[in-house]
């Protein structure tokens, strides 16, 4: 193999929740392409999203995730941001005490934010 160049491989996935299959098989048919490509193509995104948020906010870390909040280490302000839903169920950051600061904005890129308890109700 030639210096530089990536060798694939191969590995089976098993996909244990029946909504997320036929999910993944709308979208595949909506892209035209296959289930496997668009959870190669979903794993990539969230490899290139951790490199981006990595470079845009490069004082902020996600250091944890509960049923009610996400956590994000601020190296800047030498904190941790408690990120939740306030009772309007707009995404709150608690260390900043606003709904709109670099927390939250930095939140907004986390799958977890959308798991926080109150978006989850009723499911």
């Amino acid at each position: 193999m030639p210096p530089g160049e990536l060798k694939k491989k191969q590995m089976n996935i098993d996909i244990i929740n029946s909504e997320t299959y036929d999910w993944l098989g709308k979208l595949a048919d909506e892209q035209g392409t296959s289930r496997r490509k668009i959870t190669n193509n979903l794993l990539e995104m969230l490899s290139e999203r951790d490199d981006f948020l990595t470079q845009v906010f490069p004082d902020l870390k996600k250091i944890g995730f509960t049923d009610n909040h996400l956590y994000i280490n601020d190296d800047k302000l030498e904190g941790v941001a408690k990120i939740g839903l306030d009772e309007n169920n707009f995404v709150h950051c608690q260390l900043c005490k606003k709904t709109d600061c670099i927390h939250v904005l930095y939140s907004m890129a986390m799958i977890e934010v959308t798991r926080l308890a109150p978006l989850r109700k009723g499911k």
